[in-house]
């Protein structure tokens, strides 16, 4: 393992956590254009069709990779 490997296996780091940005009903913010001025839309949920945080989690979590879920 390498000098860099070693910190983060002492720590448990772990890269692939859920989280709604890795969530398959995700939908990233978009820039849209209103009257001619660019205006931010913010990332949403389109399972429950609010707005999300890209580090929130809910209970309907499902992973983008292999669909696996949360176990509740």
């Amino acid at each position: 393992m390498s000098r860099l490997g070693q910190p983060r296996k002492k720590v448990h780091y772990d890269p692939d956590t859920p989280r709604c940005s890795r969530c398959v009903h995700y939908k990233p913010g978009k820039i849209l254009l209103q009257d001619s001025l660019p205006r931010e839309a913010p990332p949403l949920c389109a399972h429950h069709w609010f707005t999300v945080k890209p580090v929130g989690l809910c209970d309907d979590w499902r992973s983008k990779k292999d669909g696996t879920t949360l176990e509740v």
